[in-house]
C-alpha cells in the first residue's frame, strides 16, 4: 500500500469514527457531544491512543464511564493520570 493509498484509508476509517460519534451523540448536547468534542475523540481513537486527557468536565469527564464503554478508550485528567502513573512506578 502505497503512503498515498494508507492516508486515504486513513481518513476514511476517520470519518467512520466521527460518524459513529455523531449518531451516538444525540441533537441535544448536553446528553452527547458537541461536534469538536467529538472530532477529538475520533481523533484519539482513530491514533490508537490508550488515554485521552482533558479537563472538559461537561463533556468528557462526566461522560467518561459511558464513552469508555463504548469506544473502549481510557479518558482522564492530566492528575488523574499522574496518580495511576505513580501507583503503578
Amino acid at each position: 500500500m502505497t503512503s498515498k493509498t494508507a492516508t486515504i484509508v486513513r481518513l476514511f476509517r476517520l470519518l467512520a469514527m466521527c460518524e459513529k460519534i455523531f449518531i451516538w451523540s444525540t441533537p441535544n448536547e448536553s446528553q452527547g457531544l458537541p461536534k469538536r468534542d467529538a472530532q477529538h475523540l475520533a481523533q484519539a481513537i482513530s491514533n490508537k491512543v490508550d488515554v485521552l486527557l482533558t479537563r472538559d468536565e461537561p463533556h468528557f469527564i462526566n461522560k467518561r464511564e459511558t464513552l469508555e464503554k463504548q469506544f473502549k478508550i481510557k479518558i482522564r485528567r492530566p492528575s488523574e493520570l499522574l496518580l495511576e502513573i505513580e501507583a503503578a512506578a
